[in-house]
């Protein structure tokens, strides 16, 4: 994630109301304008999977998580709420 770039700033999604992957993943997908269709694409996930992850109903394990996170360009740590910020 590079914040040197122009017209990059924080957006502050607090954890209090967004304690969930689940609610972040959907955040993160809707910040950057990704179907669950491109999600799954990028990652080489079934749409099952990421269907799954956004309706809390399945956890990513670590690898999975860094290809999300990867392919969202958010970190893991706002992903799992260690972090309230998303740059866009």
């Amino acid at each position: 994630m590079n914040t040197n770039q122009k017209n990059v700033y924080p957006l502050k999604i607090p954890t209090i109301e967004y304690p969930d992957f689940s609610d972040r993943l959907k955040i993160a997908m809707e910040v950057r304008n990704c179907s669950v269709e491109e999600l799954a694409a990028k990652t080489y996930l079934t749409k099952a999977a990421i269907c799954g992850y956004r309706k809390g109903t399945r956890n990513p394990n670590l690898i999975i998580l860094r290809l999300i996170a990867q392919a969202l360009n958010v970190s893991s740590d706002f992903l799992i709420g260690l972090n309230e910020y998303i740059y866009i």
